[in-house]
C-alpha cells in the first residue's frame, strides 16, 4: 500500500475475532491446528495409503481368456472336438517374460496355437515384451474316443518359470 500512498492493512484477510483483539489492544490469534486441518490431514493420509496398498499389491502379470464364439466348437477329421480361445498375456513389469500356458479339467486335452511355441509336456510357451500384452489363438482339443457333456469346466494356468508366479482362469469346453 505504500506504493499507491494509502494506510498500511488496509486490505487484509483476516477474522473478525482478530480484528476486535486489535481493536482493544490485544495480540491477534492464530490456530494453525483446527478440526479442519486435521480432517484434511487425515483424508490425505488415509489416500495415500490406499494408494500405496494398491501399488504394493499389484500383480505383474495378468491372462485373461475368451472363448470363441463362431462356432463354438468344430469337429476334427480324427472325429475330437476342438474349441478356440483367444488368450491375452499382460506383462506388467519392465522387462521381458517367458509365459506358459497349460490346461486341466478335460481328460487327454491337446492344445495348440500358431503364435505360441509348443514344449515337449504339451504346454504352450510365449515371450512378452515389457509393459505389453500380447493375444495368443489358442486351441484347445480332444481325443476322439473322449465322452464330452454338452459343456466342461477347463482351467487355463499361466505361469512365469522364473518366479513361479501364476494366474488360473477357468471357461468351459463345448461339445455337441
Amino acid at each position: 500500500m505504500e506504493k499507491v500512498h494509502r494506510p498500511l492493512r488496509l486490505i487484509a484477510y483476516d477474522t473478525d475475532e482478530n480484528r476486535d483483539r486489535r481493536k482493544r489492544g490485544e495480540h491477534n490469534v492464530y490456530r494453525l491446528i483446527r478440526a479442519r486441518t486435521i480432517l484434511y490431514a487425515a483424508l490425505i493420509a488415509i489416500t495415500g495409503l490406499v494408494m500405496l496398498y494398491a501399488l504394493i499389491s499389484r500383480t505383474s502379470m495378468n491372462v485373461s481368456v475368451l472363448h470363441v464364439r463362431a462356432p463354438l466348437f468344430t469337429q476334427t477329421a480324427e472325429g475330437g472336438i476342438r474349441n478356440g480361445y483367444t488368450v491375452r498375456f499382460s506383462n506388467k513389469l519392465g522387462v521381458s517374460r517367458d509365459f506358459t500356458l497349460e490346461v486341466s479339467g478335460l481328460k487327454g486335452a491337446m492344445m495348440t496355437s500358431v503364435v505360441a511355441k509348443p514344449i515337449e509336456d504339451g504346454r504352450l510357451s510365449v515371450r512378452i515384451d515389457p509393459d505389453a500384452t500380447f493375444e495368443a489363438p489358442v486351441y484347445v482339443g480332444s481325443p476322439a474316443d473322449a465322452k464330452l457333456d454338452k459343456s466342461t469346466p477347463i482351467v487355463f494356468t499361466a505361469t512365469d518359470p522364473r518366479t513361479a508366479e501364476h494366474v488360473i482362469v477357468g471357461d468351459h469346453f463345448f461339445a455337441p
